[in-house]
């Protein structure tokens, strides 16, 4: 079976084109912005918001951890209560040992009980623990109950809060408000794995925005307490339990922002055994999404435009698997048959 390279070359045009059409649907109202500033409000009443800021971890450096606690008990603003909760799903006493010697209320050090046979779901069953267990064991979520998730290795700047509160209280339907990710550790001139992600943080997330539409990055972002509790926590049938959270909140008619500001500095992998796992993690995961009978339920109840949002999160690996073998093939055939799909 002979190919001919000129129809290689029209496939590959309309799946770009495709791919092309998409992004300017979502990005054309509000293509790009960077160092964004937050909504100004003035609320009749002082609001008063009780934040409770999760830090999940496992086998991390101790002193990593506990910086970024140290950076989130320095977190204030004058609507918000903040208590910070170490999550460590290692259970580390030494940990343990040192937060009780700190002496700091604020800071309270949880470990989850894991018993054998019993699925643990890794990050999100971490959370999901501390918040079901512990944090909301004795009481109903409140609407000024808001959830703020770091990384253990993402500290973040004292003005974190002063910039996404003020989209919490300017609409009571927002939900999630994300913001993007920073790292001290990578060059911009040399980020050949594109770590800082600029396009998509600064260009597509907020495209995104403008149709309340924010993919969840799983740090760097805080929610509301009542609405994460209404969806289930966080979902724990994908392992991408970040996006997913995003997607059944904007089908249950809540709002995901996004500000386009560094407010957190954190540390990027640098093995390449742990950057393709985590970009392998990203691409099974937004599959899952998409591709499982239990998860594709949620894509089902939303409108047409915020669908083709989250769709475009799985266009990227799609289209991948369309171009790459055509810019393999095209080549090799185009030399030896003297067919040239440009002329």
């Amino acid at each position: 079976m002979r190919i001919a390279p000129a129809h290689s070359a029209r496939s590959l045009f309309v799946a770009g084109a495709i791919c092309v059409m998409m992004l300017a649907v979502i990005r054309f109202p509000q293509p790009w912005a960077y160092q964004m500033v937050p909504p100004m409000v003035y609320p009749k009443i002082k609001p008063r918001y009780n934040i409770h800021i999760c830090v999940p971890c496992y086998n991390e450096p101790s002193d990593i951890v506990f910086a970024t606690c140290e950076s989130a008990l320095a977190l204030r603003h004058e609507w918000a209560y903040v208590k910070v909760y170490m999550l460590d799903d290692g259970r580390n006493v030494d940990r343990e040992k040192k937060c009780i010697n700190m002496g700091q209320e604020r800071l309270v050090y949880l470990a989850r009980n894991k018993f054998p046979g019993v699925p643990i779901h890794g990050k999100a069953g971490n959370i999901n623990s501390a918040l079901k267990f512990n944090i909301f064991a004795k009481k109903v979520p409140k609407d000024n109950d808001i959830i703020v998730i770091f990384d253990a290795d993402m500290k973040a700047h004292p003005n974190f809060l002063q910039h996404v509160l003020p989209y919490l209280e300017e609409d009571a339907q927002t939900a999630i408000v994300q913001t993007p990710q920073h790292f001290f550790n990578v060059d911009h001139t040399g980020d050949v794995f594109n770590h800082q992600n600029s396009t998509f943080f600064f260009g597509v997330q907020t495209g995104l925005d403008a149709w309340r539409a924010t993919v969840c990055c799983g740090t760097n972002f805080c929610v509301r307490a009542a609405p994460l509790s209404a969806v289930g926590w966080f979902p724990t049938e994908s392992i991408t339990e970040d996006f997913l959270l995003s997607l059944k909140l904007t089908a249950s008619g809540w709002h995901c922002r996004y500000h386009g500001a560094v407010l957190t500095t954190g540390e990027a992998p640098e093995d390449l055994r742990q950057i393709f796992k985590q970009r392998s993690r990203w691409c099974t995961g937004c599959f899952q999404v998409f591709f499982q009978v239990e998860t594709f339920m949620w894509v089902r109840q939303l409108p047409a435009i915020q669908m083709l949002c989250y769709f475009n999160a799985i266009m990227g690996y799609l289209s991948t698997i369309i171009c790459f073998p055509v810019f393999l093939i095209v080549p090799v055939v185009s030399v030896y048959t003297k067919t040239h799909p440009v002329k």
